[in-house]
């Protein structure tokens, strides 16, 4: 994945930069975004830097928010639908002045999907009272943790993400200090990222990170620890290859990684001398 845009949305992509450091207004965003209805593909190099990415969907109506957090996945709302059941999200991208008496669900397994805290995904005048990982609360399921990882090691014939609420009560992640750890499977072709949020902000250590490489079979190709983007601690993104050799949207989304700031290696070990 090319850090650099192409020419043709270099344009785009310096309106999104310009709108989200404050130089011109969102009317201005519209209208140096050529057909702005159509797909926001070029927001993915927005992504590189969390914080202008944070500063740049804050600065939006939440259904334009809604709209940018799907496009810059590359994901479409049939395969939000046929993929992952979400059926209906097209009416809250549509929705300028969204006001809930009650939440829907959609909107807590969209901010599982995007990765993001519920407030993303909910306007300014719908209260709502922020708590750590409501989303998963209300929509993930609960599963043992050899169920997540059959799950996660099962072979993908497109994009699926879900959110579980592993049982912690018998510390199979003895790293998290709660009796329910949050973890989110981003399913893609070729590999799976299985992403454990360090709520407790303890990493595991060596022993531990060989044994989760155990209960993968041994597919796992790297563990990251990387920023979990809007909230206020790490994620540990253990990236699994659904057979023994790396595909190319494995290799591509290393080189993304490889390009956060806020992204480390730590497994497999690295040697001393290693760039």
């Amino acid at each position: 994945m090319s850090k650099e845009p192409k020419v043709q949305e270099k344009g785009q992509v310096d309106a999104a930069y310009n709108f989200a450091v404050g130089k011109i207004t969102l009317h201005e965003f519209k209208r140096n975004t050529p057909g702005y209805q159509r797909k926001w593909k070029h927001l993915k190099f927005l992504k590189y830097d969390p914080y202008l990415w944070q500063q740049f969907l804050l600065k939006l109506p939440v259904h334009l928010r809604l709209k940018a957090l799907l496009d810059a996945e590359a994901i479409s709302l049939p395969q939000l639908k046929n993929n992952m059941g979400i059926s209906n999200a097209g009416e809250y991208i549509n929705q300028e002045y969204p006001v809930y008496k009650i939440v829907p669900e959609t909107l807590y397994k969209l901010a599982i999907l995007f990765d993001v805290p519920m407030h993303y995904v909910l306007a300014p005048n719908n209260r709502f009272r922020q708590e750590e990982f409501v989303e998963y609360v209300i929509v993930a399921e609960d599963k043992e943790l050899d169920y997540v990882i059959s799950w996660s090691l099962e072979k993908a014939y497109y994009r699926i993400i879900e959110g579980f609420m592993v049982d912690n009560s018998t510390k199979v992640f003895p790293f998290i200090k709660d009796n329910v750890a949050y973890v989110r499977v981003d399913k893609n072709v070729g590999f799976s990222r299985f992403e454990i949020f360090l709520t407790s902000h303890i990493c595991p250590n060596i022993d531990q990170l060989k044994l989760l490489n155990n209960k993968f079979k041994g597919l796992v190709d790297s563990i990251y620890i990387v920023d979990s983007l809007f909230r206020h601690f790490p994620k540990l993104s253990i990236i699994v290859r659904n057979n023994d050799s790396r595909s190319d949207s494995l290799k591509n989304h290393l080189e993304y990684l490889k390009s956060q700031a806020r992204s480390e290696r730590i497994y497999p070990f690295k040697q001393i001398n290693e760039n």
